[in-house]
């Protein structure tokens, strides 16, 4: 299996047979790369078969898909506005061309080199596809001065009133027009940027704790939890020794 995890987005390929997750706070794109259908089911209802399908937030899941090659996606509801609106909570939706376009992009990640650039090059790709909310490096000079104080102190919880000073804001302006170019919270983009720093780190071989601690979480729970609740699945998928993680 390859994992490739970017900004507030992962994208799992490979031939999952089984895989059970919680869409918390993102959709899910799913589409097999092969002929094969595969069959997802919401908490104690029937199986259903798909080739290409969107699961909207707050689902607990069950996918098993003995045969097929799988690609999911797991990025915030907001992106996938353009296409299909505000995706009602509870149903499984056909996703049509859409699922062509994300099943062409994730086999050409799937079948490409390890050459960063390249993977880069697909990962823009579907960018461009799907065009994330989420901006972690927002242009305004006073909204980047606190997203790189932020970055470089994850050890502190720095407060509101503190990066407002720095930003020269109100904290009420700040977090305001963070939210606004960024996408997401200051205190989501914090978590985020430590879920980043800790699995980066055990990625290159540190220890769970150790990396856990490093980035600021209270343990290595705290760090397993962080995760699947914002991307739907605990880290141990990755730390199998068949997954190769990418993390850009």
């Amino acid at each position: 299996m390859k994992i490739f995890v970017w900004n507030s987005r992962s994208l799992l390929i490979g031939n999952i047979e089984e895989l059970s997750f919680h869409s918390d706070r993102s959709c899910y794109l799913l589409s097999s790369l092969n002929s094969k259908n595969f069959e997802i089911r919401k908490e104690n209802t029937s199986w259903e078969s798909f080739h290409s399908v969107l699961i909207p937030k707050g689902l607990n899941i069950d996918l098993q898909g003995k045969d097929s090659l799988i690609a999911a996606l797991s990025t915030d509801p907001k992106d996938l506005e353009n296409w299909l609106g505000s995706p009602s909570s509870g149903s499984f939706l056909n996703i049509g061309e859409l699922g062509e376009k994300f099943q062409s992009i994730s086999n050409k990640l799937y079948q490409c080199s390890e050459n960063p650039e390249e993977q880069k090059s697909y990962l823009y790709e579907l960018d461009s596809l799907l065009p994330p909310k989420f901006v972690p490096n927002a242009t305004d000079p006073r909204i980047y001065s606190v997203t790189k104080k932020i970055s470089e102190n994850l050890l502190e919880n720095l407060s509101s009133s503190e990066l407002a000073g720095l930003a020269g804001l109100s904290v009420s302006r700040l977090e305001h027009l963070f939210k606004e170019l960024v996408g997401i919270s200051i205190t989501e983009f914090r978590n985020w940027q430590r879920l980043k720093n800790a699995t980066l780190a055990i990625s290159q071989g540190e220890n769970l704790t150790d990396a856990a601690h490093a980035a600021g979480f209270y343990d290595s729970a705290h760090y397993a939890n962080s995760f699947k609740k914002a991307y739907g699945f605990f880290p141990s998928v990755f730390l199998n020794s068949q997954t190769k993680l990418y993390l850009f």
